[in-house]
């Protein structure tokens, strides 16, 4: 594994999706070296929790969302959006840290300290991607069926609007995949996943926790899978009506439920 993603704090084997990546460079007119941090997170809902509102406004994710899913493949294989702020952080707040910690090098300007943490962001997404995917799973990409062969384009999550996504979601995959796990169906829960991880395409909002719920179906006994399934449900919802407050909570609850 290149220097640049090697993790202080955290799993190389299950990267948490939320890491804070700094370098060390001189501080500029003194003598002493201070950190050149950042934290990256692939959920808008972390930068709320976070910061409250990151500068720009949470506008701006979505919207850098809607632009890079434009640009990619119908058929690639899923990896997921990294969004960054700069932070302020010295060692000690590092070594109590809840996210990932990346130490990304030690540089003689701050210029080519910023450069390494923005490389050792794309690393650390190229990695996160690949587990998610190994995770859930999915080891094939998941592709679009060939629109030639439709008489319409199936729906994506960019063609259907916010005031129906609610309604859809739950008809079209929630109430469907509960179905299927309560008549003990679970490869067709599976395959109702991968329609849901189809919507979502290989960049958008949704795409991350496709793929985590696409592991919890497979992972799970039934008496633990249920109340982690419907957190998911829940914070899909959420991220989908952008109250990304209520998915932060939710993504806490899934962890705690996770680790009983």
């Amino acid at each position: 594994m290149t220097p640049l993603l090697e993790l202080e704090r955290g799993n190389n084997d299950y990267l948490d999706g939320r890491v804070i990546i700094y370098a060390r460079c001189p501080i500029e007119n003194e003598e002493a070296h201070g950190n050149v941090a950042m934290f990256f997170s692939t959920r808008p809902s972390d930068f709320v929790d976070r910061f409250g509102v990151p500068e720009g406004g949470l506008e701006d994710l979505v919207r850098q969302e809607a632009e890079t899913r434009e640009n990619i493949d119908a058929d690639a294989v899923a990896m997921v959006p990294i969004y960054g702020a700069p932070v302020e952080i010295d060692d000690t707040d590092l070594a109590v840290a809840s996210e990932d910690v990346v130490f990304a090098g030690e540089y003689s300007h701050p210029q080519m300290g910023i450069v390494a943490v923005q490389i050792a962001a794309q690393l650390y997404v190229l990695r996160y991607s690949e587990q998610l995917l190994a995770r859930s799973g999915m080891i094939e990409p998941v592709k679009s069926p060939q629109r030639e062969q439709q008489q319409e384009p199936p729906s994506t999550y960019q063609n259907i609007s916010r005031d129906e996504m609610g309604e859809y979601l739950q008809a079209t995959f929630i109430a469907p995949i509960m179905l299927s796990l309560e008549e003990d169906g679970q490869e067709k829960a599976v395959d109702i996943v991968r329609d849901f991880i189809r919507f979502c395409g290989p960049r958008g909002p949704l795409t991350d926790d496709a793929y985590a719920l696409a592991a919890a179906v497979r992972a799970f006994p039934s008496t633990q899978r249920v109340p982690i399934l419907y957190k998911y449900f829940e914070k899909i919802l959420a991220v989908a009506n952008e109250r990304f407050e209520d998915a932060a909570r939710l993504r806490d609850e899934i962890r705690l439920l996770e680790q009983q």
